[in-house]
């Protein structure tokens, strides 16, 4: 009986001792797509035309979320800019739209755009370790237009 339970033992050791390696491997490979983007040319397309499975599939370092930000205040193909700067710090992000309208329903429609286009960038990102950013957006004159720590909730029925 003794034997059987060593012999039991000895095959256990090397069972734990294989699973322990698989962990590492994965830690490792874990570690490195996080380190590299996925999927990135997912954003090629119109942000509202990518599915929530296609989304699973992108990643983003701190790099390309920073780039994804800057590229948002470039100017459009018909040469107009939409959005003046965008000032990240640890965990908030303020969105400056490239007009002086205040609360008038252009802005107060681009907010909550913008807002969900930046968040779900954002936890899709490298930044990303559990915690929303506050995502503050208003105008060239300092109006506030949205201001959330969560995920906008949606407007309707």
């Amino acid at each position: 009986m003794k034997k059987k339970l060593l012999a039991a033992g000895i095959i256990c050791s090397f069972w734990l001792a294989g699973c322990s390696n698989d962990i590492e491997e994965k830690t490792a490979k874990d570690s490195q797509a996080a380190q590299s983007s996925t999927n990135l040319e997912l954003l090629d397309q119109p942000f509202e035309k990518i599915s929530l499975q296609e989304w699973e599939t992108i990643h983003l370092t701190q790099e390309d979320f920073d780039l994804f930000l800057s590229e948002l205040a470039a100017e459009d193909a018909k040469g107009t800019k939409k959005v003046a700067g965008i000032k990240k710090d640890s965990h908030e992000i303020i969105i400056t739209l490239a007009n002086r309208d205040g609360e008038s329903l252009d802005n107060l429609m681009a907010a909550p755009f913008i807002d969900t286009e930046v968040r779900t960038a954002y936890l899709h990102s490298a930044y990303y370790e559990g915690q929303q950013p506050k995502i503050i957006v208003k105008d060239l004159s300092g109006i506030v237009l949205s201001e959330a720590s969560e995920a906008l909730e949606p407007v309707g029925p």
